[in-house]
């Protein structure tokens, strides 16, 4: 069953197979994340932040894709995050050639709707 919110495009987002999902805490960044950000682990303290391909930190290794919109401005967030499955590539917010490789290595295929 897909998460929902007022603003829910899972149906719109999720495509093919069942999409797995999972929580992650993300950490406190001083901004909002979007709909369906792709994510990268810090090594240091295995909080999520947006994926960076030219960060060191190891958030430039794409892990998943969070499912709602989070505010993370003052405190970090626990949230749903997709780990598996097939999904729209346009809906994507942070994706880069790199990015759709390797999520393809962890089971999260990024295909173009038409």
């Amino acid at each position: 069953m897909p998460v929902t919110n007022e603003n829910d495009q899972s149906k719109n987002f999720e495509i093919g197979h069942p999409a797995v999902r999972s929580s992650i805490t993300v950490k406190v960044l001083a901004l909002k994340v979007s709909q369906y950000t792709v994510m990268g682990r810090v090594t240091a303290t295995g909080k999520y932040a947006p994926y960076a391909s030219g960060n060191s930190d190891g958030t430039e290794e794409p892990r998943c894709i969070i499912c709602n919109e989070i505010d993370t401005t003052t405190i970090e967030k626990n949230v749903k995050a997709y780990f598996h499955g097939e999904f729209d590539k346009s809906l994507v917010v942070g994706s880069d050639a790199n990015a759709v490789s390797k999520l393809r290595d962890r089971g999260i295929f990024l295909k173009e709707v038409i």
